[in-house]
Protein backbone atom coordinates (compact mmCIF):
# COMPACT_ATOMS: atom_id res chain seq x y z
CA UNK A 1 0.00 0.00 0.00
CA UNK A 2 2.95 2.46 0.96
CA UNK A 3 4.31 1.78 -2.24
CA UNK A 4 1.35 2.40 -4.05
CA UNK A 5 0.96 5.77 -2.53
CA UNK A 6 4.52 6.92 -3.78
CA UNK A 7 4.52 5.49 -6.49
CA UNK A 8 0.80 8.22 -7.24
CA UNK A 9 2.64 11.01 -5.77
CA UNK A 10 5.36 10.98 -7.20
CA UNK A 11 3.27 10.59 -10.85
CA UNK A 12 0.76 13.42 -9.59
CA UNK A 13 3.96 15.88 -8.65
CA UNK A 14 5.91 14.93 -11.92
CA UNK A 15 2.97 15.61 -13.74
CA UNK A 16 2.23 18.77 -12.13
CA UNK A 17 6.06 19.88 -13.02
CA UNK A 18 5.68 18.42 -16.43
CA UNK A 19 2.59 20.51 -16.95
CA UNK A 20 3.90 23.65 -15.04
CA UNK A 21 7.40 23.60 -16.89
CA UNK A 22 8.32 26.53 -19.41
CA UNK A 23 10.13 23.93 -22.07
CA UNK A 24 8.11 21.06 -22.63
CA UNK A 25 5.65 21.05 -25.58
CA UNK A 26 2.04 20.26 -25.76
CA UNK A 27 2.06 17.01 -27.13
CA UNK A 28 4.41 16.30 -23.33
CA UNK A 29 2.13 18.42 -21.78
CA UNK A 30 -0.85 16.14 -22.78
CA UNK A 31 0.82 13.29 -21.60
CA UNK A 32 1.75 14.98 -18.23
CA UNK A 33 -2.14 15.69 -18.39
CA UNK A 34 -3.34 12.43 -18.48
CA UNK A 35 -0.91 10.96 -15.58
CA UNK A 36 -1.86 13.74 -13.02
CA UNK A 37 -6.18 12.99 -13.71
CA UNK A 38 -5.32 9.33 -13.77
CA UNK A 39 -3.14 9.77 -10.58
CA UNK A 40 -6.07 11.84 -8.47
CA UNK A 41 -8.36 8.92 -10.17
CA UNK A 42 -6.64 6.23 -8.47
CA UNK A 43 -5.65 7.72 -5.19
CA UNK A 44 -9.04 8.80 -3.97
CA UNK A 45 -10.27 4.67 -5.24
CA UNK A 46 -10.88 2.60 -2.20
CA UNK A 47 -10.11 -0.47 -3.65
CA UNK A 48 -6.43 1.39 -4.20
CA UNK A 49 -5.89 1.16 -0.58
CA UNK A 50 -7.93 -1.56 0.11
CA UNK A 51 -7.51 -4.49 -2.39
CA UNK A 52 -9.33 -7.04 -0.73
CA UNK A 53 -12.43 -5.14 -0.90
CA UNK A 54 -12.55 -4.69 -4.46
CA UNK A 55 -13.76 -8.12 -6.89
CA UNK A 56 -12.38 -11.90 -6.35
CA UNK A 57 -12.97 -15.42 -7.45
CA UNK A 58 -14.38 -17.86 -5.05
CA UNK A 59 -15.31 -21.67 -6.52
CA UNK A 60 -18.88 -21.81 -7.24
CA UNK A 61 -19.02 -25.04 -5.16
CA UNK A 62 -18.05 -23.17 -2.19
CA UNK A 63 -21.51 -20.88 -2.48
CA UNK A 64 -24.45 -22.64 -0.65
CA UNK A 65 -28.25 -22.35 -1.13
CA UNK A 66 -29.71 -19.75 0.75
CA UNK A 67 -29.04 -19.22 3.97
CA UNK A 68 -30.96 -17.04 7.35
CA UNK A 69 -28.71 -16.61 10.55
CA UNK A 70 -31.04 -17.98 13.52
CA UNK A 71 -32.95 -15.38 14.51
CA UNK A 72 -32.67 -12.97 12.48
CA UNK A 73 -34.58 -9.84 13.34
CA UNK A 74 -33.94 -7.11 10.13
CA UNK A 75 -34.90 -7.87 6.81
CA UNK A 76 -34.21 -5.32 3.93
CA UNK A 77 -34.14 -5.70 0.64
CA UNK A 78 -31.66 -4.24 -2.08
CA UNK A 79 -31.74 -3.98 -5.89
CA UNK A 80 -29.26 -5.70 -7.61
CA UNK A 81 -27.96 -5.62 -11.07
CA UNK A 82 -27.47 -9.22 -11.67
CA UNK A 83 -29.61 -12.60 -12.98
CA UNK A 84 -32.30 -14.06 -11.18
CA UNK A 85 -30.54 -17.04 -9.37
CA UNK A 86 -27.66 -15.11 -8.60
CA UNK A 87 -26.46 -15.10 -5.10
CA UNK A 88 -25.92 -12.08 -2.85
CA UNK A 89 -23.45 -13.01 0.34
CA UNK A 90 -23.87 -10.56 3.27
CA UNK A 91 -22.45 -10.10 6.82
CA UNK A 92 -22.86 -8.15 9.64
CA UNK A 93 -21.50 -7.49 13.05
CA UNK A 94 -22.96 -9.43 16.26
CA UNK A 95 -25.76 -8.10 17.50
CA UNK A 96 -25.78 -5.62 20.63
CA UNK A 97 -26.77 -2.52 22.26
CA UNK A 98 -23.31 -1.41 22.68
CA UNK A 99 -20.57 -0.35 20.93
CA UNK A 100 -17.66 -2.84 19.92
CA UNK A 101 -14.18 -1.94 20.45
CA UNK A 102 -12.72 -2.94 17.29
CA UNK A 103 -14.32 -5.05 14.62
CA UNK A 104 -12.66 -8.10 15.31
CA UNK A 105 -14.53 -8.08 18.42
CA UNK A 106 -18.21 -7.19 16.60
CA UNK A 107 -17.93 -9.26 13.99
CA UNK A 108 -17.01 -12.31 16.45
CA UNK A 109 -17.20 -15.72 14.31
CA UNK A 110 -19.23 -13.97 11.70
CA UNK A 111 -22.69 -15.89 12.65
CA UNK A 112 -24.68 -12.92 11.67
CA UNK A 113 -24.16 -14.04 7.96
CA UNK A 114 -26.43 -15.54 4.97
CA UNK A 115 -26.76 -15.60 1.46
CA UNK A 116 -29.73 -14.37 -0.62
CA UNK A 117 -31.08 -15.59 -3.77
CA UNK A 118 -31.81 -12.40 -6.45
CA UNK A 119 -35.08 -12.41 -7.81
CA UNK A 120 -36.43 -9.98 -10.26
CA UNK A 121 -33.26 -7.97 -9.56
CA UNK A 122 -33.71 -7.68 -6.45
CA UNK A 123 -32.63 -9.49 -3.08
CA UNK A 124 -33.87 -9.96 0.56
CA UNK A 125 -31.50 -9.99 3.26
CA UNK A 126 -32.12 -10.91 6.80
CA UNK A 127 -29.97 -10.78 10.08
CA UNK A 128 -29.78 -9.81 13.39
CA UNK A 129 -29.58 -6.07 14.23
CA UNK A 130 -25.70 -5.22 14.38
CA UNK A 131 -23.30 -3.80 16.66
CA UNK A 132 -21.27 -0.24 15.95
CA UNK A 133 -18.69 -0.70 16.43
CA UNK A 134 -15.31 1.37 16.66
CA UNK A 135 -12.54 1.85 13.89
CA UNK A 136 -9.05 3.40 14.21
CA UNK A 137 -10.67 7.04 13.19
CA UNK A 138 -13.74 6.64 14.00
CA UNK A 139 -17.37 5.17 14.98
CA UNK A 140 -19.00 2.78 12.48
CA UNK A 141 -22.65 3.04 12.69
CA UNK A 142 -25.03 -0.27 12.25
CA UNK A 143 -24.64 -1.78 8.55
CA UNK A 144 -24.43 -4.98 6.72
CA UNK A 145 -21.92 -5.73 3.76
CA UNK A 146 -22.88 -7.57 1.12
CA UNK A 147 -21.14 -8.70 -2.65
CA UNK A 148 -22.91 -9.78 -5.32
CA UNK A 149 -21.98 -12.99 -7.45
CA UNK A 150 -23.14 -12.11 -10.70
CA UNK A 151 -21.43 -15.26 -13.17
CA UNK A 152 -21.52 -18.77 -13.91
CA UNK A 153 -17.47 -18.80 -12.58
CA UNK A 154 -17.86 -17.29 -9.43
CA UNK A 155 -16.65 -13.76 -9.94
CA UNK A 156 -17.72 -11.58 -7.52
CA UNK A 157 -18.35 -8.22 -6.60
CA UNK A 158 -16.46 -5.76 -4.42
CA UNK A 159 -17.86 -5.13 -1.03
CA UNK A 160 -20.92 -2.71 -0.87
CA UNK A 161 -22.17 -1.25 2.68
CA UNK A 162 -25.30 -0.60 3.30
CA UNK A 163 -26.01 1.25 6.24
CA UNK A 164 -28.84 -0.14 8.46
CA UNK A 165 -31.45 1.32 11.27
CA UNK A 166 -33.27 -1.46 13.48
CA UNK A 167 -36.84 -0.90 14.85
Amino acid sequence: MLAMILVLVYSFTSGLMTLLGAKYGIMMRLIAGATVAASVWLLIQRDVYLPFLGQTFVPRAFLKDELTPREADVTTTIDVDAEDGSKVLYWAAQPGAGIAANPRDAYGSFDNAGIAIVRGKQATLKFKCPTEYNVPTMKLNRHVHYRVCCDKMGMIGSVQTLWVKCE
